[in-house]
């Protein structure tokens, strides 16, 4: 632990007094150290080497030792100094602390910025010769010690801290939000620190090791010609994970909720259609109650969705045919636009929601060589990246002409299917190295290199524009990271629970579907259960029988879960350990526990749970005087007792099985 002395716990403690009724940044200095306070932060950092020392959060020391920055490469050689150290104090609510060192072969920059809301840290590197490297800046913030558990926005439960040890978690890989929460439940004392959504990552990991949480930014290019920046904030709470989430929605509004009005009110039931089902399917889709449907298989080939002739062939996923062939009308079966019109209508008329397939990334092997051979996408040893059958992966930066046909296929499909609600955005998971181009920031292997989700944001913002401008809503598929979902309206998780646990994260606000292909009873409960506790609508099952019939039990659970967002309170449920939950609000004000028991089954003996204690914190509890179980179990509404005191709801259920639902309202039923 830091030994401190009577003159900096005096001062200390004479900071948090004159913080405590002032939403203002304070700054004091002793000979050794400089104090930089907000309401509940303060931060300590030493003058003679410009290190933090020590951050306490409401009186509470976090630290175990100073924090670190190590930039592996550019060590503490000799000729390491530190240039400069400098105050900046811009206003009552901001202080930033500067530092510049000159390494070898490079200059490093650290500000500290401490606001009210939140303490940012901040490196930028120059490199001083000529030449490009990479460049590594590992964050080391020893805080482990005085908390008690870890949690990762990847759907597992918070772990106690030494459980998480040596957990390592990639963005875009592991985790869709770039954070990491830590708290103590004891002390109610907890901090998030993320990664800044503003600033490039070419590769992020967020590592424990021992008692640091370790925030790696790697993969950099380093020049005498660009500025290398990363940066982490640590915003502060009580002992629980779901305030940090709560920061980042209110700070990044157009990452989390969506533009599109039409999404919104369509959010439901999902089919996926293709493009020649007929009336009788249909029908069917929506006797299944369908709210909306992806139209897939209209297209010739992947990368050519709006051809420029009226009719045309359908040879995707085959490599039987060639371009000449195509030209020629060559193809398992022909499509057109009159017909696709009328496709259209025909799911309008049974009230569903139409989004044609579209995607950015994979074109047709044939049709990227002959027309867009400069945007393939390839390794460092010089092959294309390969995508799904018979497709290459292309760059899709607008300043690439791959990037520029996509943007004019948005206008044209715009332009020729004016009564298509939207596109359903399919591929927005890659975020492979194209060693074929560069963006000035990436760096693999001694190489410049695009990261392709750098280039996906790019063109998401132009086609994304362009829809919301003409009344159309985005559905995506996937989303490697929450930069690409900026303004997006809704979010896919495709196939298996570990996609819908980690992108629930990037549906706080804005509408959610897992789509499961779902044929067998097991694998269809298991879909209905998992997608209610994410709060996700399910796709509808592709089984028969038994497997319609859960789809059946399940779907006015759903309906109480529909245009809900999270409840972000600081630990607003307590339930048993052998259970999975979470708690929604409803556009009315309601509040939806889900509980669902992953280990129990309609499908064999079940245990039943008898007397089931749940406890419920919101901010507006003296207005909640009515409670609601709904089950996937049995039908009906049973009304439940509530009692409140201790700044909390206690409701009791008297049996569950495999999934309840419970809803706290301020109106009777």
């Amino acid at each position: 632990m830091n030994q401190w002395n009577y003159t900096d716990s005096m001062l200390a403690f004479l900071i948090i007094l004159a913080s405590t009724n002032s939403n203002t940044v304070i700054l004091n200095e002793s000979a050794s150290m400089w104090y930089v306070s907000n309401n509940n932060m303060q931060i300590f950092v030493s003058k003679s080497d410009c290190r933090i020392r020590n951050i306490r959060i409401n009186g509470i020391q976090i630290l175990s030792s100073p924090v670190t920055i190590s930039t592996p490469g550019f060590p503490s050689f000799p000729q390491r100094k530190i240039r400069d150290i400098s105050l900046n104090n811009r206003s009552p609510y901001e202080i930033t602390i500067s530092c510049t060192e000159d390494l070898q072969n490079a200059q490093r920059i650290v500000e500290y910025t401490l606001d009210t809301l939140r303490f940012t840290i901040e490196v930028s590197f120059v490199k001083t010769t000529p030449g490009e490297t990479e460049l590594r800046i590992d964050y080391h913030l020893p805080v482990l010690e005085n908390m008690q558990y870890v949690f990762f926005p990847n759907g597992d439960q918070p772990l106690p801290t030494k459980a998480a040890d040596r957990r390592q978690l990639l963005y875009r890989k592991d985790i869709a939000v770039p954070c990491v929460s830590s708290y103590n439940k004891k002390t109610n004392c907890g901090i998030t620190i993320f990664s800044p959504l503003e600033i490039d990552k070419p590769w992020l990991a967020f590592i424990v090791d021992r008692s640091n949480i370790v925030v790696s930014n790697r993969r950099l290019r380093l020049s005498s010609m660009n500025r290398v920046n990363t940066a982490i904030t640590i915003v502060t709470h009580g002992g629980d994970w779901r305030p940090g989430l709560a920061y980042l929605l209110a700070n990044y509004p157009d990452h989390f909720y969506p533009k599109s009005k039409h999404v919104i009110e369509g959010e439901g039931w999902y089919y996926l259609a293709d493009a020649f089902d007929d009336d009788h399917q249909i029908q069917e889709a929506s006797a299944a109650h369908t709210s909306w449907t992806e139209i897939h298989g209209h297209f010739p080939f992947y990368g050519l969705y709006v051809p420029e002739v009226k009719e045309w062939s359908i040879i995707f996923d085959s490599d039987n045919y060639d371009l000449i062939d195509w030209d020629k009308g060559l193809g398992r079966k022909k499509n057109n636009v009159t017909r696709m019109r009328q496709a259209i209508d025909k799911w309008h008329k049974q009230g569903i929601q139409v989004y044609l397939y579209f995607q950015c990334f994979e074109a047709w092997y044939r049709y990227a060589l002959q027309y867009f051979q400069q945007s393939i996408a390839k390794d460092k040893y010089g092959n294309p990246l390969p995508g799904w059958k018979y497709t290459f992966l292309m760059n899709p930066d607008p300043e690439y002409e791959w990037g520029n046909h996509i943007v004019n296929q948005i206008a044209e499909l715009l332009r020729v299917y004016q009564n298509v609600d939207g596109i359903f955005y399919d591929r927005m998971d890659y975020w492979h190295y194209d060693f074929d181009h560069e963006d000035n920031i990436t760096f693999v292997d001694n190489r410049s290199a695009y990261t392709l989700a750098l280039a996906q944001e790019k063109i998401n913002g132009k086609i994304f524009d362009l829809l919301h401008q003409n009344g159309k809503g985005i559905w995506g598929n996937g989303p490697a990271s929450i930069e690409v979902c900026k303004n997006l309206d809704g979010v896919m998780a495709e196939r298996y629970k570990t996609n819908l646990f980690r992108l629930q994260y990037l549906t706080l606000v804005r509408p959610f579907i897992f789509l499961a292909y779902d044929r067998e009873p097991r694998d269809t409960e298991e879909k209905l259960k998992n997608a209610l506790l994410c709060g996700a609508f399910p796709s509808i099952t592709m089984g028969t029988g038994f497997c319609k019939k859960l789809d059946e039990k399940y779907r006015p659970l759903f309906d109480l879960i529909r245009n809900r967002k999270w409840v972000l309170h600081e630990d607003p449920i307590s339930i048993p350990e052998n259970l999975l939950g979470n708690i929604y609000q409803t556009p009315g004000g309601d509040y939806v526990v889900i509980l669902i028991d992953p280990n129990e089954s309609q499908l064999s003996a079940t245990n039943i749970s008898y007397n089931v204690e749940i406890a419920v914190r919101v901010p507006n509890i003296e207005q909640i005087n009515y409670a609601y179980l709904h089950s996937a179990d049995w039908s009906g509404i049973r009304s439940l007792s509530i009692d409140k005191h201790n700044n909390a709801i206690y409701i009791t259920l008297p049996q569950h099985t495999t999934a309840s639902v419970v809803v706290l309202s301020q109106k009777q039923r």
